[in-house]
């Protein structure tokens, strides 16, 4: 079995090496310009400005992470908060976790069950190349934000610790995990990719709003304890408060509970 498993996780590796190698790029290339950016800020003394020109609603909604954010080290860590870059590295993670849904559609599950393969192969396949995928761009990130600061800081800039960048990037793999739980569950009672990916791609813009709407809105605090995006707040730690291990926790327990789910569902289901 191992023997079979190690070539299944070969081959979905092989799959996707060029959108890991061109995501891997892109991610060293923003992390290599915001050190750029953040020394060219730097030399020209653009923080206080920047400070004192956002609107007042800018301010309040940030809270205490106003300040810290348009410092030196806030925009080095800008790529570990942004939207965008959030955003396309859950998709990244969907996308990933729902190959199970992928192989039923294109009758590849098939070949697999030709073979003296458990039916968890496939699934602990899929959840162990989730794991790898976020700690490589994860990872990616920290290491480049090392070299771009390495490159381009400027003499007397304070860098960010490099606990605090290690924590970002652990954070943000965390979160990933626990979409691609979310997706792997759901990939493996579908038999459509694009099913699975639209469904949890939807959800995931729900619970991101209703996050959002649970911050600003007191009436509505209590839900966002639903969302996973609410155990993932950046900004917290580049404002200097500790490491929560319990949002970390969360984000994990949300990813081994959807890996339990698909074992639960794709060795039961008629393929």
């Amino acid at each position: 079995m191992t023997r079979g498993f190690l070539a299944l996780l070969s081959h979905s590796a092989r799959r996707i090496r060029w959108l890991l190698v061109a995501t891997a790029g892109l991610l060293v290339g923003f992390q290599a310009l915001t050190a750029l950016m953040a020394a060219s800020f730097q030399e020209q003394n653009t923080f206080e400005r920047l400070a004192t020109m956002a609107p007042d609603f800018v301010r309040e909604a940030l809270g205490a992470s106003f300040l810290p954010m348009l410092s030196f080290s806030g925009i080095v860590l800008l790529g570990f908060f942004h939207f965008a870059v959030i955003a396309f590295l859950v998709g990244l993670a969907i996308a990933v976790a729902t190959e199970p849904a992928s192989e039923v559609e294109q009758r590849f599950n098939d070949v697999l069950l030709a073979r003296p393969l458990p039916r968890r192969v496939p699934i602990t396949r899929s959840a162990v190349l989730l794991v790898l995928v976020a700690l490589c761009t994860c990872g990616a990130m920290c290491a480049c934000t090392w070299g771009g600061l390495a490159m381009f800081a400027p003499e007397g800039a304070r860098w960010p610790r490099p606990r605090l960048v290690l924590s970002l990037g652990g954070l943000l793999a965390a979160l990933m995990v626990s979409w691609g739980g979310i997706a792997l569950a759901v990939g493996s009672a579908s038999r459509r990719r694009g099913v699975a990916g639209t469904l949890v791609g939807l959800v995931a813009l729900a619970l991101f709003l209703l996050d959002v709407v649970s911050g600003a809105w007191k009436p509505a605090a209590s839900f966002g304890r639903l969302s996973p995006f609410h155990y993932f707040d950046p900004l917290k730690l580049v404002a200097g408060q500790p490491f929560s291990w319990t949002d970390l926790s969360v984000l994990l327990g949300v990813g081994a509970a959807g890996f339990l789910a698909s074992l639960f569902i794709y060795t039961r289901r008629d393929l």
